[in-house]
């Protein structure tokens, strides 16, 4: 059919409602890139707090103010009340970050203003190295936790490995604290 709902019939016919096809799907295509200002719900308000991040994948609210920001290159950031978002970051961790892979989820452990303790989920390398992270058999999502001490992090301590990545999909990362103070892990 033609779009002016009649048949067309031959070659010729058939490369013009081609054409008439693509032409519609670049200006449909080109109408969705559009980008548009995002629009908030009444009683909500859309605002830019923390710019100049990179892949921002996850964040944690700790006590005095403080923001830990999860990007998925494997580097946590620090947003304080006081000073805004910090030049260094808190930690970099080796991560793989080929299609949902990397540092997927941060929490803060309920203690934090007496320990310190800050739970990362992230895709581990194998051996390391991030340049390995194409070996499917050897890359896993792992669970860490780190003391903050000041601005920076010490004292990576593994505390669940081997949790399956597979493809490098569905790879989960959610990391909560439940009101039992427990760490409840999300895998994908």
């Amino acid at each position: 059919m033609s779009a002016s709902g009649g048949v067309r019939f031959g070659a010729a016919a058939a490369t013009v409602d081609v054409v008439m096809w693509w032409v519609v799907l670049v200006v449909v295509l080109r109408a969705v890139r559009v980008e548009a200002a995002p629009q908030a719900a009444q009683g909500f308000e859309v605002r830019d707090v923390v710019p100049k991040l990179s892949q921002p994948t996850a964040i944690a609210f700790a006590p005095g103010g403080l923001l830990f920001i999860a990007e998925k290159g494997g580097s946590v950031r620090l947003w304080a009340r006081s000073g805004g978002l910090r030049t260094t970051p808190v930690i970099e961790i080796p991560t793989c970050t080929d299609a949902e892979m990397g540092l997927l989820g941060v929490a803060v452990d309920p203690n934090y203003a007496s320990n310190g303790y800050l739970y990362l989920y992230h895709t581990q390398p194998p051996g390391g190295s991030p340049s390995l992270c194409g070996s499917v058999e050897e890359r896993t999502n792992r669970v860490v936790r780190v003391t903050i001490e000041g601005e920076a992090a010490t004292g990576l301590t593994v505390l669940l490995g081997g949790i399956r990545t597979d493809n490098g999909n569905h790879d989960g990362g959610g990391l909560r604290i439940g009101p039992d103070g427990l760490l409840y892990i999300g895998a994908g």
